[in-house]
């Protein structure tokens, strides 16, 4: 089974998937968000594992691959529920678990205030029962200075 929960952040990925192999390839996911220099943001956010009848397996653990140029990241608690949309569509999902506060971790992202561009972070987040690899991409947008402007005629 695999969800989205939705938290103050914005949404994140929650799954019990059983007895997989070491990494499953098949569920790695690519995520992007959007900040400006010096502006904290949550990359992505993960509960608990639950099992179909929504009990609690583990909190994930992060362990980073590759840690980002721009910027550094922070790993901390979170208090998530599960949404009743799956990760990978928009359709409605039947499950019992929908509404559910889990425990979770949020991963923080904070790029250095000469930033801007793109920057990576990769990842695996282990469950007790199974295991992902998930990159994120955080573009840090460069910042408009007070004497840029519209460009065009002037009244």
């Amino acid at each position: 089974m695999s969800c989205t929960t939705k938290s103050a952040f914005g949404s994140a990925f929650c799954a019990s998937i059983g007895m997989l192999s070491p990494i499953d390839a098949s569920l790695a996911l690519d995520w992007q968000v959007r900040t400006k220099p010096g502006e904290e943001v949550v990359a992505h956010s993960y509960t608990a594992g639950i099992t179909a009848t929504c009990q609690v397996t583990g909190i994930p653990k992060i362990t980073f691959t590759a840690q980002p140029v721009g910027g550094s990241v922070d790993i901390r608690k979170a208090n998530l529920k599960v949404a009743a949309k799956r990760h990978d569509d928009d359709r409605d999902i039947k499950d019992p678990c929908v509404g559910m506060s889990l425990e979770g971790v949020s991963i923080y992202y904070m790029p250095r205030g000469d930033f801007h561009g793109t920057d990576r972070i990769s990842y695996i987040v282990a469950w007790p029962r199974s295991r992902v690899r998930d990159t994120v991409t955080i573009v840090v947008e460069q910042p408009i200075s007070e004497n840029e402007g519209p460009v065009g005629p002037r009244p």
